[in-house]
């Protein structure tokens, strides 16, 4: 026989040390159920003398066959005489039951030892019942009463526990006071005087069920499937997107068509959006999302505008050293390559001319629609100087004099000759 200790007492397989917790099949009231059930049918009350056979015993206590389901166990100082213990292994003495507790009833050699409050049968149910939840690792449930120090009081079947803050919700509870008044379901991570002192966590508890959660939606998730996620965390390559209970990555090319410094720029934490699923990988627990996918495809209508040849005003987005990239509508752009740029000098790098933001011309080379690439051009069409020439003219304006050999004279004449 296992022999039994009085203390704290810490289940091997308590979830606040074991990272899969068994499921909880039997519910709380089946477990109130079967202890009142067994209260009935048992062989004697509280109260009760009782013939016993001794099996045993350790420093504290003396472990006692009763003819029942459970043990008995008497305190070990009861049976001692000037230092020795009065009786040995299979002698037969007579007990008193006083109680309950500690998975074995609590035995005494004198009548009448037992208080008023511990024959209080629905105390004793109670402590039945939730010694039995602490062994078995079944949830219980419980009403949060009071802020204390450290953490909550709470009420189970009338009996106090507490519940450390940390434990009370898997993230820490910034408004502790929000919790009084609720009632939420525990699992009993210590149990320790006799069930006088109780510990429980919610946190265990909620770990679990997003753990089963989690695996059921593991088991259900396939490509194409949209769900509505939230943003769980931001990386310079993408973000971390929750959408039920497992996460995936919504890398930084799938959060839209239109082109994004970094994540943060279109995103926050905690934020909603609908992605949809595009790769799954179940067994490295590995899913990739796509928000770009549910939105429309800016390519093809501006296909219907861009032609070979036709100009548009443009934004500089970004530079390379081999050229520019202009936004000529969101989500599509197009590239001046650096010997494009409209001048007549050999650059190293395009912002030597441009800077990101710049509204420019560009006019349209080549489309390579299989690609999506649009090649661009500042460059002027060949020819046509008649916009560089009026300018130069009005800018002579202001000091033409009317005399052979001015530059404003000479303006005027190549103006002249360009017309016939």
């Amino acid at each position: 026989m296992a022999k039994k200790k009085k203390g704290k007492q810490y289940r091997e397989d308590s979830p606040i040390h074991k990272q899969e917790p068994p499921g909880n099949d039997e519910s709380f009231e089946q477990l109130l159920a079967e202890s009142e059930s067994f209260q009935m049918v048992k062989s004697f009350e509280i109260g009760d003398e009782v013939e016993a056979s001794v099996l045993g015993f350790d420093n504290e206590y003396v472990f006692l066959d009763l003819g029942t389901r459970l043990d008995g166990m008497l305190r070990k100082e009861e049976l001692m005489r000037d230092g020795r213990l009065t009786v040995s292994e299979g002698e037969t003495i007579n007990v008193f039951i006083t109680g309950r507790g500690q998975g074995a009833w609590k035995c005494s050699c004198k009548a009448g030892t037992v208080g008023a409050d511990d024959q209080d049968p629905r105390k004793i149910a109670a402590l039945i019942t939730l010694e039995e939840a602490f062994q078995a690792n079944k949830p219980v449930e419980g009403k949060v009463t009071e802020h204390i120090k450290g953490g909550f009081e709470v009420q189970i079947m009338g009996l106090k526990a507490f519940c450390p803050i940390s434990q009370v919700d898997i993230a820490y509870s910034e408004t502790p006071e929000n919790h009084v008044g609720n009632t939420y379901i525990f699992y009993i991570t210590q149990f320790e005087e006799e069930g006088n002192n109780l510990v429980v966590s919610r946190k265990e508890y909620l770990r679990h069920e997003a753990e089963k959660k989690a695996e059921k939606l593991w088991q259900q998730v396939e490509e194409g499937a949209v769900y509505e996620g939230r943003v769980k965390s931001l990386q310079d390559f993408g973000a971390f997107v929750d959408i039920g209970g497992i996460e995936g990555l919504l890398h930084i090319s799938e959060i839209s068509y239109e082109r994004i410094g970094k994540p943060s720029d279109v995103l926050k934490v905690g934020q909603t959006l609908d992605v949809a699923v595009i790769d799954v990988d179940r067994q490295r627990r590995k899913l990739s999302l796509s928000a770009k996918a549910l939105q429309d495809d800016p390519w093809g209508a501006a296909m219907k505008k861009i032609k070979p040849g036709s100009e548009f005003q443009g934004k500089v987005t970004r530079m390379k050293t081999y050229g520019a990239f202009i936004q000529l509508f969101p989500g599509v752009d197009g590239m001046v390559h650096i010997s494009r740029l409209g001048t007549d000098r050999i650059h190293k790098h395009p912002k030597e001319v441009l800077k990101i933001g710049d509204i420019v011309t560009v006019r349209v080379l080549e489309i390579n629609k299989e690609n999506r690439k649009i090649s661009l051009t500042m460059e002027k069409k060949d020819g046509d100087y008649s916009k560089d020439l009026a300018q130069l003219k009005k800018e002579q304006e202001a000091s033409k004099k009317a005399k052979p050999g001015h530059m404003a004279t000479l303006v005027d004449d190549a103006m002249k000759k360009k017309k016939t």
